[in-house]
């Protein structure tokens, strides 16, 4: 009775650390001085806080800003890896200007996705 009782709950471990077996992604953007309507030069930082390497990285900044640039990452590291993106923004509107980073990424092992967001992000500028 016993041994057949272990089984499942080694099976469920496994599968809570597989869970946890997984990339996640942090995004941050670094801006120095923005000007409403013109293109300005940023860096998008993105960091893997997860265990397992994030392969296939897709981003989406969702805002009321434009952004252009290269959106898609090849791969970054588990364990903090990070990848420095330059992207050219365009705010379309004074003030704080809420910013959402959603991330896609496959993990390697069994091509699972897996999506992270960095949401709460206000970016702030002045006029002249």
């Amino acid at each position: 009775g016993v041994q057949t009782c272990a089984l499942p709950i080694s099976i469920q471990v496994m599968n809570d650390e597989i869970n946890t077996f997984r990339p996640m992604l942090v995004a941050d953007i670094l801006v120095d001085k923005v000007q409403v309507g013109e293109w300005v030069d940023t860096d998008l930082v993105i960091k893997n806080k997860g265990k397992a390497l994030a392969k296939d990285i897709e981003i989406n900044v969702i805002g009321d800003i434009s952004v252009e640039g290269n959106l898609l990452i090849e791969s970054i590291r588990g364990g903090g890896g990070e990848i420095v993106q330059k992207i050219k923004m365009k705010f379309e509107t004074p003030g704080d200007v809420p910013v959402i980073i959603k991330m896609q990424s496959t993990r390697i092992m069994d091509n699972k996705i897996f999506e992270d967001e960095t949401g709460d992000m206000y970016l702030l500028w002045k006029q002249k």
